[in-house]
């Protein structure tokens, strides 16, 4: 039963930041050119984007404090890794002004993450024909936007378009914060790849055994 509250309660927080992530994006069409995630830099941030910055920051602050409260998985380290680089990137990106990639960061890393939870929620409901079919549209989802996506449109776009015309790193004068964000989102990777490989062990044992267990994470860990 606790699992399931909890699982309930992240997809709906999951349900409510990708919405919002939805609806910023939707605003305009740059999102969808890498070439314009730097294009007219600095760029005015909507007041769209500062309304999904802070839920995004807020729901990943929480998960940070939650996490030392919740019983502890076999990839801690490796979330807390992960929640402690998407904040610096949150926080480094809004006040240099980088909010159109930190936006599409923000919701590609969150996209899969609802599908994950509402398959949790049939597992744990004993209804495993249901949880069979969103296990696998998490884990499609998962390797589209996390390590197809983010590092091929994302990731690769940040060394050939954040430069000014020029040839200086963007921000002017400040472009250490330029690198820590690309730092940040090459450990990011580095996760999603070693979740990526978790997930496709998942998928594995699913198709062997004929339905989706228990989360391979869940094994509490001394």
């Amino acid at each position: 039963r606790a699992k399931l509250q909890l699982a309930m309660w992240k997809c709906l927080s999951y349900c409510i930041t990708v919405s919002m992530g939805v609806y910023t994006l939707a605003q305009d069409t740059w999102w969808s050119q890498p070439e314009l995630y730097f294009k007219g830099y600095p760029h005015l941030t909507t007041s769209t984007m500062k309304i999904y910055y802070n839920i995004g920051f807020g729901n990943y602050a929480y998960q940070l404090y939650t996490l030392f409260h919740e019983p502890k998985q076999s990839d801690f380290w490796a979330m807390f890794t992960h929640h402690i680089c998407t904040l610096v990137v949150m926080g480094v990106s809004y006040f240099t002004s980088f909010t159109r990639i930190g936006t599409v960061i923000l919701l590609l890393h969150d996209f899969a993450d609802p599908i994950m939870e509402f398959a949790k929620c049939w597992l744990y409901c004993k209804n495993q024909r249901m949880a069979d079919v969103f296990f696998g549209l998490f884990a499609a989802t998962f390797l589209v936007t996390r390590n197809y996506i983010f590092p091929f449109h994302v990731i690769s776009a940040c060394i050939p378009y954040g430069v000014y015309e020029d040839g200086e790193r963007m921000p002017r004068g400040y472009a250490q914060y330029f690198w820590i964000c690309v730092s940040c989102l090459c450990l990011l990777q580095v996760l999603n790849l070693n979740w990526g490989y978790l997930i496709c062990k998942m998928v594995y044992r699913t198709v062997t055994a004929g339905k989706v267990g228990e989360d391979i994470r869940d094994a509490d860990v001394e």
